[in-house]
C-alpha cells in the first residue's frame, strides 16, 4: 500500500491540512433609535409649565444561542493543524511530543509519535494538503464521546527532506475523514483520526456534507 497516501483504513491517521476560513461569531447589539427623545422632549401644559418626556429605556442585549458543536470542531481542527506542523518538519522529541499531547491521547497519540519518529528514521517529510469541501460535521455525541466526519481533496505526498523528491508516487483524489474525540476535563482531545480513500469523484458517504 502506498504509505503516502494510505486512505485503506479509517483507523491509519491522515493529518488534515485545510485552509483557514474565518469563522465569525455575528456581532449582537440592541439598538434603540432615540433620535431627538434621547435627552427627552417637552411638552407645554401651561405658559409656565413643561415637563420631560421619559426616555424609554434600553432594550435587553440579545444573547447569542451557544452552539454545543464548536467547540469539538475547534479542538479537532487544532490538533490537526498541530500534527500538520510537525510533519512538516518532523522532529520526535521531548517538545514535539509535548505539542501532540496538548491535542491528543492514545491510540491517536502513539500512531502519530510513530509517524514522526518514521519521518526523522528516514528523513521524510510530509507535503501538499487536504483541502477541505465543505465543513467538519459533528455526527454524534453520546456522553463524552463525540465523531467527526469531514470530506477533503487531498494532494498530500510524502517526501525525501534534503531533496524534495517523492519517496511514492502519491495518489491525488478524494478522503473521507473521520474523527473520535473525547471529553477530558472540560476540553476535547482527538483520540483516534483517519481516513477512507473516496476516489477521483468526490465522497460518497452523506455525512462529509455539511
Amino acid at each position: 500500500m502506498n504509505r503516502a497516501c494510505g486512505w485503506a483504513s479509517a483507523q491509519r491517521h491522515r493529518p488534515v491540512r485545510r485552509r483557514r476560513l474565518a469563522r465569525l461569531l455575528p456581532l449582537l447589539c440592541a439598538v434603540a433609535v432615540l433620535g431627538a427623545g434621547a435627552c427627552g422632549t417637552t411638552t407645554s401644559l401651561s405658559p409656565s409649565r413643561t415637563t420631560a418626556t421619559p426616555t424609554p429605556a434600553d432594550s435587553p442585549t440579545p444573547t447569542p444561542t451557544p452552539n454545543p458543536d464548536a467547540a469539538i470542531i475547534s479542538a479537532y481542527e487544532q490538533a490537526e493543524t498541530t500534527y500538520i506542523d510537525l510533519e512538516e518538519i518532523p522532529e520526535d522529541d521531548a517538545a514535539a511530543l509535548a505539542e501532540l499531547k496538548d491535542w491528543f491521547v492514545n491510540p491517536a497519540y502513539t500512531s502519530h509519535a510513530q509517524q514522526l519518529e518514521v519521518y526523522v528514521a528516514n528523513g521524510e517529510r510530509e507535503t501538499g494538503s487536504v483541502q477541505d469541501v465543505g465543513t467538519p460535521t459533528v455526527t454524534s455525541v453520546q456522553g463524552t464521546s463525540a465523531t467527526i466526519h469531514e470530506c477533503g481533496y487531498t494532494t498530500l505526498a510524502t517526501v525525501n527532506a534534503a531533496t524534495g523528491q517523492d519517496v511514492n508516487v502519491p495518489a491525488f483524489g478524494y478522503v473521507l475523514l473521520t474523527a473520535t474525540l473525547v471529553d477530558q476535563s472540560g476540553g476535547w482531545v482527538v483520540s483516534t483520526d483517519g481516513g477512507q480513500w473516496e476516489g477521483t469523484q468526490g465522497c460518497s458517504t452523506a455525512t462529509a456534507s455539511p
